[in-house]
């Protein structure tokens, strides 16, 4: 799944990162970024 540009830029101007990974590597990227600061894990299937 793609998330359009248009979110992530608008995010962006609210100062939120967007990651968009597939599910393992997902995974890892939240178990890291989980310890540093305020993450939400988003899980979007059609």
């Amino acid at each position: 799944m793609e998330v359009p540009d248009v979110i992530v830029q608008e995010l962006a101007i609210e100062g939120i990162r967007v990651v968009v990974k597939d599910t393992s590597e997902a995974v890892s990227v939240f178990n890291i970024l989980n310890y540093r600061k305020k993450v939400a894990a988003l899980h979007l299937t059609c």
